[in-house]
């Protein structure tokens, strides 16, 4: 299966993608919330909404603005706790080990390839890859990933942790859920991220791996 192409985080800056970040995260919290495991979250099926900023408008320059995401194809959700299943089900980059043995399934599932998802965003590659399925799969069960920041600087060495720390190959080894994450990030933080709400308008819907990050400058 293809890979999602997402851009390197790099073209964003930090403060850019830790918005994004935490925002997804917040997303994930809400359908976790209603019972559901996505099981196939990758860029493609993250949409995100940029605020466009009036140019020379004093009133919002500077803000930080909240980017808005919409979690989408929801083919594959089940009910949290279900087993995965006989048939392997998801992207095959994306895909948590747990799936992969059709073992049982939960919020902690997601994580794992949010935590994929974000690893290629800030790296510009992928985890784990292999000229098979097989060899892809074998990555997610066995290899540890190299950190996030020993590919991009502009990554902090506590929120690289985190990434890796929501890819571990067992469940109870990650965060336990969406807002653990939030959590563990707003520890890395000087300031908690908070969102001043400004006049701004918004454009269109755009999958993850192509966000552009920072429309507003």
């Amino acid at each position: 299966m293809a890979d999602d192409g997402a851009r390197a985080g790099s073209e964003v800056g930090a403060n850019d993608f830790i918005e994004l970040f935490v925002s997804v995260l917040r997303g994930l919290k809400f359908i976790h919330s209603r019972g559901l495991v996505h099981l196939d979250l990758k860029p493609d099926n993250v949409l995100i909404k940029a605020p466009v900023v009036p140019k020379g408008s004093d009133e919002v320059r500077g803000a930080a603005l909240r980017p808005c995401p919409k979690l989408i194809d929801f083919g594959l959700a089940k009910k949290e706790k279900d087993f995965g299943g006989k048939s392997i089900m998801g992207t095959t980059y994306y895909i948590a080990p747990e799936t992969i043995l059709g073992a049982r399934v939960d919020r902690r599932t997601d994580l794992y390839s949010l935590g994929v998802v974000m690893y290629q965003l800030t790296t510009g590659q992928l985890p784990f890859r292999g000229r098979s399925n097989l060899e892809v799969f074998k990555g997610h069960l066995e290899r540890s990933p190299e950190p996030p920041d020993q590919h991009a600087d502009f990554i902090p060495p506590p929120l690289s942790a985190i990434i890796l720390r929501m890819m571990e190959k067992k469940p109870d080894d990650r965060f336990q859920s969406a807002i653990d994450v939030i959590d563990a990030i707003n520890g890395t933080l000087v300031t908690p991220l908070s969102w001043r709400r400004k006049k701004a308008s918004w454009g269109i819907w755009t999958p993850l791996g192509r966000w552009p990050g920072s429309e507003s400058q």
